[in-house]
């Protein structure tokens, strides 16, 4: 795919208005909902240097600015890089910092320069999910963290869907499932962990009651969150 269309898709889905509304139920659930960047930013350990992939609003990298001298986002959306500087400008953090880039062309650093790299909803959504794991691996310091996220086909209510011959969608997005390109389950992304050199230490889940679905996340929980260490 062209990165220009790849860019104008997102930065059209991101637009105001753009993105399709918030079902009527979450205001009933947001009380007992843990939110993914929570859940994330809260794996994170402390470092020099962290990257985030699909950095959108900047929200995951403000979290976690207090923990690093330097933080990168990237995106893929000029609409969203923008806000997100705006964001974080306005909080006063000089640490942080975001740029324009395809992760489809590659993560545009050194390698063995980050300490902890973060990927929350970006492996189900680019061309090659393996060449970015393979990307990954290049820019992290050897021993150190990623976390990703990706959707759970396996989660209980998509199989059920497959059953009855109905296609699970994963996102309320604008768009062919709102962009989604790839599905996951726990094992098939432990594999291409392993296989691209990262050694899985625990995987949690994010979403309502997510402390209690957490003891079965592969069945129970939407999304599925791997901590990782670069081998």
């Amino acid at each position: 795919m062209a990165p220009e269309i790849q860019r104008d898709f997102y930065n059209s889905l991101y637009a105001a208005g753009a993105a399709a509304g918030a079902s009527p139920l979450n205001p009933l659930f947001s009380r007992v909902e843990v939110h993914r960047s929570a859940v994330v930013s809260a794996l994170v350990t402390a470092g020099t240097h962290m990257l985030d992939l699909g950095s959108g609003d900047g929200s995951l990298l403000i979290r976690c600015a207090p923990q690093f001298a330097r933080l990168t986002g990237i995106d893929i959306a000029d609409v969203r890089v923008r806000a997100a500087a705006k964001n974080a400008a306005s909080r006063g953090l000089d640490n942080v910092s975001f740029a324009v880039a395809n992760v489809d062309h590659g993560i545009p650093l050194c390698a063995a320069t980050v300490d902890v790299a973060t990927a929350v909803a970006v492996l189900g959504f680019i061309f090659d999910p393996l060449a970015l794991l393979k990307e990954l691996h290049r820019v992290l310091k050897p021993g150190r963290q990623l976390v990703i996220e990706v959707l759970n086909i396996a989660y209980l209510p998509r199989r059920i869907a497959l059953l009855f011959g109905r296609l699970p969608r994963h996102s309320t997005a604008d768009g062919w499932d709102g962009g989604h390109l790839h599905n996951f389950t726990r094992s098939a992304l432990s594999q291409a962990l392993e296989l691209h050199g990262f050694h899985v230490e625990h995987w949690t889940g994010s979403g309502v009651l997510a402390p209690l679905r957490n003891w079965w996340p592969s069945l129970l929980t939407g999304n599925l969150i791997a901590v990782c260490r670069r081998l």
